[in-house]
């Protein structure tokens, strides 16, 4: 930086001094223009943002696939020139499987998994994972709305010792009862740290609304977790965890003919069970302003919901672009309005969020208390000119840049190959889905996004919820919607 400056023929012989001081004492030029040390001309002065292009076409990875014998489905993708290999074991368990007197149950299981196995401890398999070079240093159990998943990262060397600990873990578990108490209590302990930030409140109640008598809407509670039991834990384990039920995935420097023996000895003896179909929710649609009341509060979270359509719908990808250009990143509209131009929020983002049957897309974000009306009604007006103008092709072309260039950065590690699988495999969307993501992603017209607004993000179909202090919000966003007692 010091060099360039140097060399601009611009530059003040003052600011050049400046900048010698600079490198003496280890100050920035930013530092010593935030302290009024520079002038505002020569702080401001630079070269000018390069443009940036459209990305490059990706390439698929090529992918094998072959199922064994008790069902459990099973792909392979050589990838990458970095010695690391990605292993994940997906099991169809997950919230969806909940019974309604056990939210929260899935969680368990999957922290229970890791607590040892017939032949291994706890200890021994966290030893092992950390010997193959694991990148967390642990074996990963996480789970989501339809599924478990148990994996790990790896240095490619240690792939097959990996699905043999993975299979191992899945299908051998200890489930020692003596664990479970100390896991239900650190379980209870998240749930209040949830309980008391304003963003996990919100979520709750977003989900409460969206997905009434559903596991997607029910949350754990002191007492539910209080209720497990050891029986109930292996009960779900011995229903859900079935090879007819999983997928495995590994991706990354491997050697697929050794992989497979690997594969086919581990997973050889493990139950075939039944390949049931989750009952997926039917969305409510209702609008309304949600009140969450935190006394005295500086600020409100707010979030905002609709529902849209699953990733097979012709519909995804062009709100997909939509979400961009309104609220995906810092340059979209919403946080350049309400973030840059008015100061109300720090943090306003929108997202999207698939789920199969319950698709959401969410704008979430802190808010002064002042300002939440202000905040509320600068949203809305965004979300309208969306839906009543078509956005300039100009503005369009840059948001589709954007897309196509993290479709490109998100499945750069053998890690966001299988997610993406996965996806493709979840729902079903045939296998030039990902070859052809770009291209359909620059086939969107401004008309589409017009569209995409007007079909999607209506008022009568966005609960809002709101977490901050009543008295001091409710008058604010009264004018915007129904109070919901």
């Amino acid at each position: 930086m010091t060099r360039s400056i140097h060399a601009h023929p611009t530059l003040p012989r003052t600011s050049m001094r400046i900048t010698r001081t600079a490198r003496r004492t280890g100050l920035s030029l930013a530092g010593l223009s935030l302290a009024g040390l520079l002038p505002a001309a020569t702080a401001a002065q630079g070269y000018p943002r390069p443009r940036p292009g459209a990305p490059k076409a990706f390439v698929v990875p090529a992918r094998t696939d072959f199922t064994l014998p008790n069902g459990l489905r099973v792909t392979l993708v050589p990838f990458g020139n970095t010695p690391l290999a990605r292993v994940v074991l997906a099991v169809r368990a997950g919230t969806i499987d909940e019974d309604a007197d056990a939210p929260g149950i899935a969680d368990v299981v999957a922290e229970m998994l890791q607590q040892g196995t017939a032949s291994r401890s706890a200890g021994e398999i966290a030893r092992a994972v950390s010997g193959m070079g694991a990148f967390f240093g642990a074996l990963e159990a996480t789970v989501s709305a339809t599924e478990t998943q148990l994996g790990a990262t790896v240095l490619a060397e240690f792939a097959p010792e990996l699905v043999r600990l993975v299979a191992d873990v899945a299908t051998r578990p200890a489930l020692p009862a003596d664990a479970l108490a100390r896991i239900a209590t650190n379980r209870r302990r998240t749930l209040a740290a949830q309980r008391g930030q304003p963003a996990g409140a919100a979520a709750a109640k977003v989900a409460a609304v969206l997905y009434p008598d559903h596991p997607y809407g029910r949350a754990a509670t002191d007492s539910t977790v209080a209720a497990y039991t050891i029986e109930r834990v292996r009960r779900f384990h011995g229903e859900h965890f079935a090879a007819a039920r999983a997928h495995l995935y590994v991706a990354g420097m491997i050697e697929p003919a050794a992989l497979e023996r690997a594969i086919r000895d581990a997973f050889a003896g493990w139950s075939r069970g039944e390949a049931d179909t989750p009952e997926f929710p039917r969305l409510a649609t209702a609008g309304g302003i949600y009140l969450i009341d935190r006394p005295g509060a500086a600020q409100a979270r707010l979030h905002l919901t609709a529902p849209i359509v699953d990733p097979p719908h012709p519909d995804h990808i062009p709100f997909v672009v939509t979400d961009a250009l309104l609220g995906r990143q810092g340059n979209s509209r919403i946080p350049r309005s309400v973030r840059e131009a008015k100061g109300y929020s720090y943090n306003i983002i929108s997202r999207i969020v698939t789920r199969p049957g319950a698709s959401v897309w969410n704008l979430t974000g802190d808010v002064a208390t002042p300002v939440v009306g202000a905040a509320v009604a600068e949203v809305l007006r965004e979300i309208e000119r969306l839906r009543t103008e078509t956005p300039p092709i100009e503005e369009l072309r840059g948001f589709q840049n954007f897309t196509a260039g993290r479709f490109i950065v998100l499945n750069s590690t053998a890690g966001d190959i299988i997610q993406n699988l996965q996806m493709v495999d979840t729902y079903g969307l045939g296998p030039d889905y990902l070859s052809t993501y770009i291209d359909r992603v620059y086939a969107v017209t401004p008309d589409d996004v017009r569209r995409m607004a007007r079909t999607y993000l209506s008022a009568e179909r966005m609960p809002l919820v709101l977490v901050g202090d009543r008295k001091a919000v409710a008058d604010q966003v009264a004018p915007h919607g129904h109070v919901v007692p």
